[in-house]
């Protein structure tokens, strides 16, 4: 076995093809298994889960999306999608696992307003913690690494920590999370109607959609007009004109967020929508699962005509584009969601690990970057002038596979420490707001 030094371009098609996709098979079949496992079949006749969005149900569901999730991160390393093609079934489909968290929230919140009346009483204090105290504390872990490998200006970690920039590039969620905690809030204090409620959930959906499509990538208005295409532009740019740097910058700011809007609708509406999809179930959940995929179509299409990164064609923004191309992706994730939880009314798999990785799934999707990044030797090597190469030893590509093995369960054992630290800090804070209210 040799080793071999590839960069972008190195390798031709006729190379790639020689590679044995081990690591590929082996995840798909794991994955595979892993929803089979614990999985059960109401059948074929006018039988049905009645739990299938029960807590836990929905707990196992968000726990297999976790765990999927970390191979869509390392799916997206170079190494992986732009040299070998390993996983890359997993590269496209972050957007819909995010999702699941969306429509779970969404659902989860109404749920609980409806079925009781003082459920709002205190929400702030009870709901905006669990929220809240990872995010904080996902900063400050960051920032200590930040400051310990000398990677970031202090302005950067000062701002990072207060949330008032992104210190961590995947920290969008928490935030885009919040926002939609206090519309909930809002709709249920100021809101009478069900109808109106879903609307501003919808609302709020356009309005991240329009904040990403303004603020693009990095901060494209704060300088000449096109200065991000000059050779230097960004070496010359201060910290916070960087890419994924202030609020807004990516589309995932946006591209997952209509799960929240749908998870709320069906718990309004559940019962009327579990009845309508028992009448010729198969025929329903085969024209949603249909309307997923030309859903999916349509959006590549847009996206390859118009496309998210049109900073990198021009100094036009092209906020026009990014909100087209966003707005074609709404449907997706809206059909992906009926589907997937219409055919969970027939299967549904709930096992000890889905039931485990579920107990802290936030933590997991925070804090999955340090993994990431912790073994990122095993991808790279230092070209000599101050670059990096991108590394794949032939033919099953081991490093890969051995980046995968250490990737996932140190994201799994960083996720669940943190979690337990975030508890600790939720009980103490929810324990002192409890004595200073009753005092």
């Amino acid at each position: 076995m040799n080793w071999i030094i590839l960069s972008a371009d190195q390798e031709s098609g006729e190379e790639k093809g020689e590679r044995v996709m081990i690591l590929s098979y082996a995840v798909y079949l794991l994955c595979f298994l892993f929803l089979l496992w614990g999985g059960r079949f109401a059948g074929f006749k006018d039988r049905f889960h009645e739990d299938f969005l029960s807590k836990d149900s929905t707990k196992s569901l968000c726990g297999i999306a976790a765990l999927f999730i970390i191979f869509h991160h390392i799916a997206q390393e170079w190494p992986f999608y732009g040299v070998t093609g390993e996983l890359s079934f997993f590269n496209d489909i972050g957007f819909l696992l995010v999702s699941i968290f969306f429509f779970t929230s969404g659902y989860g919140l109404t749920l609980n307003a409806d079925r009781d009346p003082d459920y709002m009483k205190g929400f702030g204090r009870r709901r905006l913690p669990v929220v809240l105290v990872p995010f904080y504390v996902t900063n400050i872990l960051f920032a200590l690494n930040y400051i310990a490998v000398g990677k970031a200006s202090a302005p950067k970690i000062i701002f990072g920590v207060l949330g008032l920039t992104q210190l961590n590039p995947y920290g969008w969620f928490p935030f885009v999370l919040f926002l939609f905690y206090l519309v909930f809030w809002f709709s249920r204090t100021r809101l009478k109607t069900v109808r109106a409620r879903l609307w501003l959930y919808a609302g709020a959906t356009v309005f991240v959609l329009a904040a990403f499509s303004v603020m693009g990538h990095f901060a494209w208005w704060a300088g000449e007009p096109g200065w991000w295409l000059e050779p230097d532009g960004f070496a010359k740019a201060s910290w916070w004109m960087q890419k994924r740097t202030l609020w807004f910058n990516w589309e995932c700011w946006m591209n997952s967020s209509a799960g929240f809007v749908l998870g709320a609708a069906t718990a309004s509406y559940k019962e009327k929508i579990v009845s309508w999809f028992k009448k010729n179930y198969w025929w329903k959940l085969a024209a949603f699962t249909a309307l997923f995929f030309v859903s999916l179509t349509v959006f590549h299409a847009v996206r390859g005509k118009l496309g998210y990164y049109t900073e990198n064609y021009g100094p036009d923004p092209g906020i026009l584009q990014k909100f087209i191309t966003g707005l074609s992706q709404q449907p997706v994730t809206v059909f992906f969601d009926v589907a997937l939880f219409a055919g969970m009314m027939k299967f549904r798999t709930e096992n000890v690990l889905s039931r485990f990785l579920g107990k802290f799934t936030y933590e997991t999707y925070l804090l999955g970057l340090v993994a990431l990044e912790s073994f990122q030797f095993l991808e790279y090597a230092a070209d000599g002038n101050g670059g990096w190469i991108a590394l794949a030893w032939q033919p099953y590509n081991w490093n890969l596979i051995l980046y995968t093995l250490a990737v996932v369960p140190v994201t799994i054992l960083v996720g669940y420490l943190a979690n337990r630290l975030d508890n600790l800090l939720i009980r103490k804070l929810k324990s002192k707001n409890t004595s200073g209210s009753a005092s």
